[in-house]
Order: C-alpha cells, then sequence, then structure tokens
C-alpha cells in the first residue's frame, strides 16, 4: 500500500470502525462475534484496499456475511495479513474504537 492510500484506510478504519462493530453487534449480539468481525472485515478490506470503490458498502455487506456465517456455525473466512500489518497500520486506533464503541441508540430509547 501506497503511503497516500494507507494514510486513507487508517482514516476509513478510525471512522467506520465502530460503526461495522455496532452493525455486527446488532446481528450477532455477541460482542466476542463483533471484535472478530470488525477484525475479519478490516483485514479483508486492507487487502482489497485499492480495488474497492465503496469501501463502506464492503465492509456493511461483509459484516453481515460475518455475522451470518457464526450464526449458521461456519467458521468466517478470515484472510490474515503478513506481519500484522494491519495491526501496525490500525494501532492505538482499534483499542480506542473497537474495544469501547459508543452505545448504540435506538430510536425507541430516544
Amino acid at each position: 500500500m501506497t503511503t497516500a492510500r494507507s494514510d486513507g484506510f487508517e482514516r476509513f478504519y478510525r471512522e467506520h470502525a465502530a460503526a461495522v462493530f455496532d452493525l455486527a453487534l446488532r446481528h450477532g449480539g455477541d460482542h466476542t462475534v463483533a471484535v472478530d468481525c470488525v477484525d475479519a472485515v478490516f483485514a479483508e478490506l486492507a487487502t482489497r484496499w485499492r480495488q474497492v470503490s465503496d469501501p463502506l458498502r464492503f465492509c456493511r455487506r461483509a459484516a453481515v456475511l460475518f455475522v451470518c456465517g457464526s450464526r449458521h456455525g461456519r467458521r468466517p473466512r478470515q484472510r490474515c495479513l503478513p506481519g500484522s500489518r494491519l495491526q501496525r497500520m490500525t494501532a492505538g486506533v482499534a483499542s480506542a474504537t473497537v474495544s469501547a464503541p459508543a452505545p448504540a441508540v435506538h430510536p425507541g430509547d430516544v
């Protein structure tokens, strides 16, 4: 990944990881699955960053497919980045964004 593309990915991750987590939690209802989902979705997106024309759509679709697969006992397909490249790219961001997402506000709660 070039520096400019890498910076774009990092910004995208910071801006959207919590929303992907919330989507996975709402569809799956399980915190562990939601955390695994965010990891898998962004790892996959990182490998395809240059080819994906709509990264938010990619993340939403991948998150729903991940959660549906985990509910049906299937092991979701995960791709690991060599040398923990995703962890280096998102160092400090993941713990602040994914482990403590903002609580979801539902229309009936307001």
